[in-house]
Parts: C-alpha cells; sequence; structure tokens
C-alpha cells in the first residue's frame, strides 16, 4: 500500500493534532544522540495521547506493512529511537501524566512521557525516592528509560532502571494492549515478561504505563572528591574504595577537557587544575556515614590525589555533580562526540 493510503488511515482514526508530515519536524524526531547511527526521515510523526491511540497507529501501520518506531525525549545513545525509511515515528512525550502515588505499597504508576526529574520531585513529596538517576534525568523519561534500561550516577549502590520496574501497560507488535508483571512485592509465577520488555528498546513491544518500585526518602548525601594526575591514579583510588569495603552511593569522574567544555557552556566556576576529578558519595546516615566518609576520603588519598577533601556544602557537591551529568552535551556541544 503507498504513503497516502497509510496517512489517510491514520488520519481516520486520530484526533487531527496528532500527526504531522512536516520535514522540517520529522527531522527533529527521526534520531536520539547517537551521532553515529544511521537515521532516515519517517514518512510521519504521532504524538499521541492515550494507550489506545498507540494501539490504533500500531494496527494501521499492521495493515500497511510499515515499521514502528518509538521515542521518548530522544536523549539515547544507541540509536535505538532513529527512524528507518518510510516507519511511522511515535513519540510518547504528551503521555506524562504521574497516574498514582501509592505510600502504603512504595510505588507510582506513571505514563511513559514522565521526565525521570519530575516524578523524583513529584514522589519526595510524599517521603519517597525513585532512585535510577541517568546522568540525563533532567530531561530524560521513564519510559526511555525503561526502553534502555538506563543506569545512573547511583546505580552501584541502587541498581538500574530494570531494579524498579514491576509491571507495564504494552502495544504489542500484534497491536494488543496488554499488561505484565504485578503491583506486589512478591510475583514469581510464571514468566517474566517485563523483565524482558525492559532494555529492549522497543523492539519487543511499546510501553504505555510504567509501575515502579519506590524506596523511603534517604538523608542528604556526603560528597569527597579528589584530583588525579591521570586516569591510571584515579581508577587505582576507585580499587581503594572496593578494597575498603565501601559501597559509595555515587563514584564518577570527570576528566579536565569535560570540565572545560561545561564551564564553558554553563559558567559554573569550575577548577580544572587536574587532569581528572573524581567524585564520590555516601548516603548512611548519622555517624555510621562519617565514618564511611572519611574512609573513603582515605581511599581516595592512599590512591594518589593529588588533593582530596570532604565537602561540607550540599550545594558544592550538587554542583560538582551537575557538572557530571553536563559532559557529554556540553562536548557535543563543541563538535567533540
Amino acid at each position: 500500500m503507498s504513503e497516502s493510503a497509510l496517512l489517510a488511515d491514520l488520519a481516520a482514526v486520530l484526533p487531527a493534532d496528532r500527526l504531522t508530515t512536516d520535514p522540517d519536524v520529522l527531522e527533529g524526531y527521526a534520531h536520539d544522540d547517537a551521532e553515529w547511527a544511521e537515521w532516515s526521515l519517517p514518512t510521519c510523526l504521532v504524538r499521541p495521547r492515550t494507550p489506545e491511540e498507540v494501539q490504533l497507529v500500531v494496527q494501521a501501520c499492521l495493515r500497511h506493512d510499515t515499521a514502528v518506531v518509538a521515542r521518548g525525549a530522544g536523549t539515547g545513545l544507541s540509536g535505538g529511537a532513529n527512524a528507518v525509511t518510510g516507519c511511522v515515528v511515535i513519540s510518547l512525550e504528551r503521555m506524562d501524566a504521574v497516574l498514582e502515588v501509592d505510600e502504603l505499597e512504595r510505588l507510582a504508576v506513571v505514563q511513559p512521557g514522565v521526565v525521570n526529574d519530575h516524578l523524583r520531585a513529584r514522589v519526595a513529596d510524599h517521603g519517597l525516592w525513585y532512585p535510577p538517576d541517568p546522568a540525563s534525568s533532567p530531561w530524560s523519561t521513564i519510559g526511555g528509560n525503561v526502553a534502555t534500561n538506563a543506569g545512573g550516577v547511583c546505580c552501584v549502590k541502587y541498581g538500574v532502571t530494570g531494579d524498579y520496574v514491576l509491571g507495564l501497560q504494552v502495544v504489542t507488535g500484534t497491536g494488543e494492549l496488554v499488561r505484565l508483571g504485578r503491583r506486589t512485592a512478591k510475583g514469581v509465577a510464571g514468566y517474566d515478561l517485563t523483565s524482558l520488555l525492559v532494555g529492549s528498546e522497543g523492539t519487543l513491544g511499546i510501553v504505555t504505563e510504567i509501575t515502579v518500585r519506590l524506596r523511603p526518602k534517604r538523608p542528604p548525601e556526603q560528597t569527597i572528591a579528589g584530583f588525579f594526575d591521570s586516569l591510571t591514579a584515579a581508577g587505582e583510588a576507585v580499587r581503594e574504595v572496593a578494597a575498603a569495603g565501601l559501597t559509595p552511593s555515587a563514584l564518577e569522574l570527570i576528566d579536565r577537557n569535560c570540565l572545560r567544555a561545561v564551564d564553558d557552556w554553563k559558567s559554573m566556576g569550575l577548577a580544572d587544575e587536574a587532569a581528572v576529578v573524581l567524585l564520590g558519595r555516601v548516603d548512611t546516615p548519622g555517624a555510621a556515614g562519617d565514618a564511611e566518609a572519611a574512609a573513603m576520603l582515605a581511599a581516595f588519598e592512599r590512591g594518589g590525589a593529588t588533593w582530596a577533601d570532604r565537602s561540607t556544602d550540599e550545594a558544592e557537591g550538587e554542583a560538582l555533580f551537575a557538572a557530571r551529568r553536563l559532559a557529554y552535551p556540553a562536548l557535543e556541544r563543541l563538535g567533540r562526540c
């Protein structure tokens, strides 16, 4: 069948504002942040607002033997959201509601277009915390995080997105709208289809709703920073942290080029005296947390830090980790990625 027949079919089943064929708009939705990955202009873009509209699009594409590519915010680095010639791109950005926060069961039900940091802020109002925090958390979406099984700054201690997905609503490749998973702490009967979908990059279905596990809100973190003359030296400090039996809530490094790129872009006043800056965090409360922070500082020093210290200013610690999150877009802006 022809593209015109497909477009007519989609126009017949969808509200008028959902379908776009403007080439300038299509180009902005045709690829993610994987600069190296191939992409093509799709036939059209659909921005649904309900799971049923996603289902209608998939069913129409089935009738016309047309490929479907789902996307969130487009922050992925694998090319998983890249369009192929003649396909239909489904952007889930308008499905952005937090449908439920259950304090007793410690779970939230969200649509795929909810931004990661927005969910974290919403559940914080209930004394809860959603741990997965990819570097793109200020702008990446939960649906995209599920599609890529995104990790994050604190995954060394708390795990990745898949560790927090309890259940999914999905439109399958055959156009069915199904539910997978559970809302309970235990659910071991049958195939674990939820885990199969997490990280599948939209190849096994389009996620239209996610039920995520939450944790109690954690205490403020303590930040430890160290300067090193080389990546090798910073790596030795990481080994020392592990050898000390520590499980940091975050452990990240930034090299001088990244720091300069971020500071050139955001004017954050970042120092770049060191070749590498290693950032660690602990979130254990009380005296035990103080002891862990001191042990991490000592590990940095044993690893060969030219300078290391524990920050007593929470805002300063946040600024350092904000620089880490901004490293990739800052380098991308300069054409270094």
